[in-house]
């Protein structure tokens, strides 16, 4: 029986939360991108995200770790993390994207990715805002969780066709949370 296990676990996301927390100088709103070292992450890279908001509609990948793009497919790393979204997501995370780097706070979300091949397996992600040089806050930087039976059978990796939200939530960084259900297209602005 394959182990099922989703890699990072759970105490991983919290691990990677407070290095997150660890990297704030008391004079700034959060966290600045260069005081972010991967080698402080090392075991967690695989399944690491950077994403730079660029443009109204550029979510540039600055970083994606090697899991993250097996599972994908492809490289993901200097793409448009919009153009891996099915037409009906690129809003909802250029949305999410702005909230956590406008706000700034951080965010939590849960989804179920289908690929080509038609297996399934629930998705769970924490990005967190880091700024420029300048202090703009322009950058996520993130973690997400992959099923190690998923990782396992990685040979021709079936390519990403589909998501659908399972949940989101907001973590209060000190400038409040928009409202959980902010995210659903019945209660979305």
């Amino acid at each position: 029986m394959m182990d099922t296990t989703p890699i990072p676990r759970a105490d991983e996301f919290e691990s990677f939360l407070a290095y997150w927390r660890s990297l704030q100088a008391p004079d700034a709103l959060v966290p600045s991108r260069v005081a972010f070292n991967p080698m402080q992450v090392r075991l967690m890279l695989p399944f690491v995200y950077m994403l730079e908001l660029r443009a109204p509609d550029n979510l540039h990948v600055r970083l994606s770790g090697t899991a993250l793009d097996g599972a994908m497919g492809r490289a993901m790393t200097g793409e448009n993390y919009l153009d891996f979204c099915e037409p009906g997501d690129r809003a909802f995370f250029l949305g999410l994207a702005k909230e956590i780097c406008g706000r700034p706070c951080g965010g939590r979300l849960v989804r179920r990715a289908t690929f080509q091949d038609g297996k399934t397996h629930n998705m769970r992600q924490i990005g967190l805002p880091l700024s420029a040089r300048d202090g703009e806050v322009k950058y996520i930087i993130g973690l997400m969780s992959i099923r190690s039976d998923f990782l396992a059978g990685i040979q021709a990796p079936a390519l990403y066709i589909r998501s659908e939200i399972r949940d989101v939530s907001y973590i209060d960084i000190g400038f409040g949370v928009p409202p959980n259900d902010a995210w659903r297209p019945d209660t979305a602005g």
